[in-house]
């Protein structure tokens, strides 16, 4: 169940992001910040997407091992990646915006 809970965000996100006509690129200048759909749960609807489906795919297994890649991933995310996207949205859509969306909805859940 979580693993298909983590599909349906990362589709639902990247549908969001086409219908937009957004970049999915990570590393492009966003074009727009969606602020509809799972992004009223989380400003990271398609990393807990993955995190989730990580985590699905590890109890599925039911082994240790499988356990430490969802760890490792959210640590690089939340430290490394999504700050860096975060700074390139304000860039993009200017501080007040975003950090009025900031305060509203949380990084991750």
């Amino acid at each position: 169940m979580v693993l298909l809970v983590g599909v349906v965000f990362v589709g639902w996100s990247v549908l969001l992001f086409r219908r937009a006509h957004t970049t999915l690129n990570p590393n492009k200048k966003p074009g727009k910040m969606i602020e509809s759909g799972p992004y009223l749960i989380s400003r990271n609807p398609m990393y807990l997407g993955l995190l989730l489906m990580l985590l699905g795919y590890a109890f599925l297994k039911g082994e240790f091992v499988f356990f430490v890649t969802p760890v490792v991933y959210y640590v690089l995310m939340d430290k490394i990646v999504i700050p860096y996207e975060e700074k390139m949205i304000v860039d993009a859509i200017g501080q007040e915006k975003y950090g009025v969306f900031a305060q509203k909805i949380r990084r991750w859940l």
